[in-house]
């Protein structure tokens, strides 16, 4: 990616940052710098760094929410800054990542490259997600064959499957090949939305209905009309979420926070999970009859490492989506082919495109990949239970060795919270880099 230009907002208060800019300096990066103060918008490049560590930052950056959303933004702030909800909504809905400093200097470099890379994408309206399922292997044909038997109905759907295996993709193919084509999809990350706040995202709000809501406004439901609800990671919403999202599937009606009407939504449902659901039913920590309401139509998507024949044709698919040549020399292929790519098709994507854009000649070989030795494989007498543990263990141990240990790229990889990550590193005793 030696074409595109690196050229980034940094916009500070603090002068304890100075270090940040002095390492993108040395990196070749060309900063756009601006005081919180006195903010240029129109001035901004489509990538950047803004510091917003205090309520006074959160106050002069709100007014800008809508430049953020178009642009490829990290966010700098610091754990007691985001115990904050107004400053959790503001990053949540204007940044692409955020660090907490200090951090790691040399993995935030890495990060702005990958958003540099994403800004071109979108600039050169090169969809930065496959439309379709890739691969030739059995498994993938197979799924893709029960995926358009789907799209003939309007039955719900459950999709599961390890995160980074193309749940949304699926979802996406499915509404593709339907009737519905011509309207809207729409994609909801439950695990991103704050149990608090779940209401008032997936059915909207009328103004006044809680602490910071000046005005109305519609929901993800009323976004889909007749189109496609997609709502992922449905496994990590809280009980009372449950039981709201029950409600709205047995009757297809709804309110928004705050009001007393009551509207219905003809759109399709489609939901994901990256883990068993019929596990947390067992567990109590997902509700049954919400389970069987969305498992009509159900379709377990492979793990990468199940179908490793595909990688050469995935990352030359991931490779075209970026502006110049990239080619993969055999041993490259090779190295690919041998990771077990805990992440999938996202850790094998956000894999090639930062090799792409630290690599310096446009040709990659397995020193851009960066990939780490494979992790050994747990003991086989145990009981199915003990199994999956170390299955998920050796998962969580392997992505945070491929992100050097830092939870919150390991958390997007993983298709989970930072929270989440923390409580799972906690029960299996294993290090994290904060």
């Amino acid at each position: 990616m030696n074409a595109l230009v690196r050229k980034a907002l940094f916009a500070w208060e603090s002068q304890t940052l100075s270090p940040l800019a002095q390492h993108l300096h040395q990196q070749g990066w060309h900063l756009v710098q601006q005081p919180l103060t006195s903010l240029k918008p129109q001035a901004w490049p489509s990538v950047g760094i803004l510091e917003l560590r205090t309520t006074e930052q959160r106050e002069k950056l709100a007014p800008f929410l809508g430049q953020l959303k178009r642009g490829h933004y990290l966010a700098i702030t610091d754990n007691s800054a985001m115990r904050c909800k107004g400053m959790q909504h503001l990053v949540a809905n204007g940044f692409r990542d955020y660090f907490t400093w200090p951090c790691n200097l040399t993995h935030l470099h890495n990060t702005l490259g990958h958003v540099l890379g994403m800004s071109a994408l979108c600039h050169t309206s090169v969809c930065a997600e496959q439309p379709l399922l890739l691969g030739q292997s059995a498994q993938m044909e197979q799924v893709r064959q029960r995926l358009r038997r789907f799209a003939q109905s309007d039955l719900p759907v459950l999709l599961q499957g390890e995160s980074g295996t193309g749940k949304e993709c699926a979802a996406r193919m499915i509404h593709q090949a339907s009737s519905r084509h011509r309207e809207p999809f729409i994609a909801v990350n439950c695990a991103a939305i704050p149990d608090s706040l779940f209401v008032a995202e997936l059915f909207g709000h009328e103004k006044g209905a809680y602490t910071g809501a000046t005005q109305a406004r519609r929901g993800r439901v009323h976004d889909a009309a007749n189109g496609t609800l997609f709502l992922d990671e449905i496994g990590d919403m809280d009980a009372s979420s449950q039981t709201t999202l029950l409600r709205f599937l047995e009757s297809g009606h709804y309110s928004p926070l705050g009001s007393n009407r009551e509207y219905h939504s003809p759109a399709r449902i489609i939901c994901a999970s990256n883990r068993p659901l019929a596990e947390d039913v067992d567990r109590g920590r997902f509700r049954l009859d919400l389970y069987h309401r969305i498992n009509v139509l159900c379709q377990s998507l492979p793990p990468l490492r199940e179908h490793r024949d595909d990688i050469p044709e995935l990352a030359n698919a991931l490779l075209s989506q970026l502006p110049g040549q990239h080619p993969l020399n055999e041993d490259a292929i090779n190295a690919l082919k041998g990771h077990d790519f805990p992440g999938n098709v996202r850790e094998l994507r956000n894999c090639l495109w930062r090799a792409a854009v630290l690599s310096h000649n446009g040709r990659l070989d397995p020193a851009h990949l960066g990939l780490a030795a494979p992790l050994s494989t747990p003991a086989a007498c145990c009981t199915l239970r003990e199994f999956r543990e170390q299955q998920e263990k050796l998962h969580l141990q392997h992505c945070l060795q491929a992100c050097c240990g830092d939870v919150q790229q390991a958390a997007q990889i993983l298709g989970i919270s930072r929270s989440s990550l923390y409580r799972k590193l906690d029960k299996y005793q294993l290090p994290a880099r904060h």
